[in-house]
């Protein structure tokens, strides 16, 4: 199944498993928000930013089944397997909508973008799903699921517990 990820929300809410919620909210209330609820949840009205949020997508095992394409949760290895086993080659593009923001030396800002914070604990606003992907000289190619502290308008801290990686 190809679909992206606004077509994805789309089959949440149709399956009613996204609340979309209209009015203004704080970001410092979002975690709280999504933690209480048992539904994805759609910010459309962060106050003081330009764009929404939506959290909790993969936070059931409904919604993780959905997400996979799936019909049972045991699929979701054997399809995680098979893409392991025979990996799509990445296909090149001109443009996506991945491209609509752009921004570019001066112009980054990280302090636009509705990054909450998880927990009272946080030093920050935290990205608590990175994905960093990086090649050693020695090692080859790597990938992994990190925190990032947001540390100034173009700097993050990245939270990296070698031991497991």
């Amino acid at each position: 199944m190809e679909e992206n990820f606004r077509e994805f929300l789309e089959r949440l809410r149709d399956a009613g498993e996204m609340i979309d919620l209209k009015q203004a909210i704080d970001i410092r209330h979002i975690a709280t928000l999504v933690d209480q609820s048992p539904k994805a949840l759609f910010f459309h009205n962060v106050i003081g930013y330009d764009m929404p949020v939506v959290s909790g997508i993969i936070r059931s095992r409904e919604r993780a089944i959905m997400s996979m394409g799936c019909k049972e949760y045991s699929e979701i290895e054997f399809k995680l397997q098979k893409a392991i086993d025979k990996p799509v080659a990445p296909k090149m593009v001109a443009s996506s909508p991945t491209r609509e923001m752009v921004a570019t030396g001066e112009d980054v800002d990280l302090f636009k973008i509705p990054i909450p914070m998880s927990s009272i604990f946080d030093g920050g606003p935290m990205i608590t799903a990175g994905v960093v992907i990086c090649k050693d000289e020695e090692f080859g190619w790597n990938s992994g699921i990190y925190r990032f502290i947001v540390k100034e308008k173009a700097l993050t801290g990245i939270d990296i517990v070698t031991h497991l990686h």
